[in-house]
């Protein structure tokens, strides 16, 4: 009785998606991503994330870091995206090997599993640091 919205199960959905600043970011195996406002559970904007090569679908959850939205795709695509109300793709980096795991943000660094290795991503040390 205290339903606010209701949306059909209508998605191929395996990962988790993120709730921030009153919007819910989600996206489907197909890697099919989504914005939607929480109040009233319209969809402010839907996107499909293209794979640079390969299988581009998608088991990975979403994280965020520092207002940027990471997914991985099966090829090792890295998807980066603004956590916003409009769709704003920043980057899309290729480790070129699969994986069906989900970025790891620690700090400023990010830690990507693919089934050969695990990455570490992060900012250059700044010369005052070396």
């Amino acid at each position: 009785t205290q339903r606010l919205w209701h949306s059909p199960r209508n998605k191929l959905r395996l990962g988790s998606g993120i709730i921030l600043d009153g919007r819910l970011f989600i996206g489907d195996m197909q890697n099919i991503v989504q914005c939607q406002d929480l109040a009233t559970g319209k969809v402010l904007w839907e996107e499909r994330l293209s794979a640079a090569a390969g299988k581009n679908d998608c088991w990975s959850s979403m994280v965020e870091n520092q207002g940027r939205i990471y997914l991985m795709n099966q090829s090792g695509d890295t998807f980066v995206f603004k956590a916003g109300p409009k769709f704003e793709l920043l980057a899309t980096n290729s480790l070129d090997e699969p994986t069906n795991s989900s970025p790891a943000p620690s700090g400023a660094d990010l830690f990507l599993r693919t089934h050969q290795a695990l990455w570490c991503i992060s900012a250059p040390a700044s010369p005052a640091a070396q």
